[in-house]
């Protein structure tokens, strides 16, 4: 999979989205400014904490900043990223992360050293906590579905749809099926065949549903544990599948019946049915059960009906209508 270093170096972008987080963004740009990039583009999802004027007041040529008047999410950041990226960067190669996450020190050097081959749509490196441990939320996917066996499993092992521990000690690169934003290397000629990822779904899944379409247009993604991130990730409580602020909730639970929805198109409702049970006991992990459980049963029903029309202030406005009940 990884052949002789090539003689013309190849073109590594970065591509980050932040919005109203400048103290994360500041460690990730300082690792990121360190880093052997050739361009460096970071979309301001419309920041309102001085995130335009720190951005502003730094000289480094590599820099390229897209401000956005509206929060679109990440899903619209790396949207419109992207979208910037195809039309003005002369790249090879787009890596893309959040606001709080950063390469390891030479990992853009090593990416350089391998040259994958062209059947390569998409590269994901091991990414891990700042502690070390690998990151639960960026562990990379596999397709549970690829028999009628292994789905069968899934149904009662959701586990089966991730790489295992072991993946990562490896040294060389495994064959996956779906890979979050973080630590996500795509080829630049990628963007004009699978074209941009759906800004529509605000937050999560835009990532796993983008990097399943790359296979759909018949390219390899590979997982390369020789490729390393590091994502200070506060929001989600890896052990207990637990977002705060509340209002994340709806969008992880509606999303992932849509990404359910993609990997098997007539499989996902049995599956989405039978994890139904699991995904109730979670009210246990919340102080406002009932919240979340309203919140769960407006993301089903959303899903089901391919809305799309609910920002984050209209999730909190529903949050507070059944807190004052």
């Amino acid at each position: 999979m990884a052949k002789c270093k090539k003689e013309r170096k190849i073109k590594v972008s970065a591509l980050i989205v932040t919005h109203n987080r400048i103290e994360k963004l500041k460690t990730t740009l300082d690792a990121t400014l360190e880093a052997s990039f050739d361009h460096i583009v970071i979309v301001d999802n419309a920041s309102n904490d001085g995130t335009d004027e720190y951005l502003r007041s730094i000289k480094d040529a590599r820099l390229h900043i897209v401000i956005l008047e509206k929060n679109l999410g990440g899903s619209g950041g790396f949207h419109e990223g992207l979208r910037y990226i195809r039309e003005t960067i002369d790249t090879d190669w787009i890596v893309l992360y959040d606001d709080d996450a950063y390469p390891a020190q030479g990992t853009i050097d090593r990416f350089r050293q391998y040259e994958y081959s062209d059947d390569v749509g998409a590269v994901s490196a091991a990414v891990y906590l700042p502690d070390g441990s690998i990151s639960e939320m960026n562990r990379v996917r596999v397709d549970p579905f690829a028999t009628i066996g292994s789905a069968i499993r899934f149904f009662f092992d959701r586990s089966r749809l991730y790489l295992h521990d072991n993946a990562y000690t490896n040294t060389a690169p495994i064959d996956i099926a779906s890979s979050t934003f973080v630590g996500l290397f795509i080829r630049k000629s990628i963007l004009y065949k699978a074209g941009l990822p759906q800004k529509k779904l605000f937050i999560y899944g835009d990532d796993l549903m983008y990097t399943l379409s790359i296979k759909r247009k018949g390219y390899r993604i590979l997982f390369d544990p020789r490729l390393r991130f590091v994502h200070d990730c506060q929001t989600f409580d890896q052990a207990k599948d637990v977002y705060q602020p509340l209002w994340k909730v709806y969008y992880s639970y509606r999303n992932r019946i849509l990404v359910y929805k993609e990997m098997a198109p007539k499989l996902y409702l049995l599956f989405a049915a039978l994890q139904y049970p699991s995904w109730r006991r979670k009210a246990s992990y919340y102080r406002e059960q009932k919240v979340f459980l309203q919140l769960l049963h407006l993301a089903i029903s959303d899903a089901l009906k391919q809305s799309f029309d609910k920002r984050p202030e209209d999730i909190e406005s529903f949050i507070q209508s059944i807190q004052q009940r």
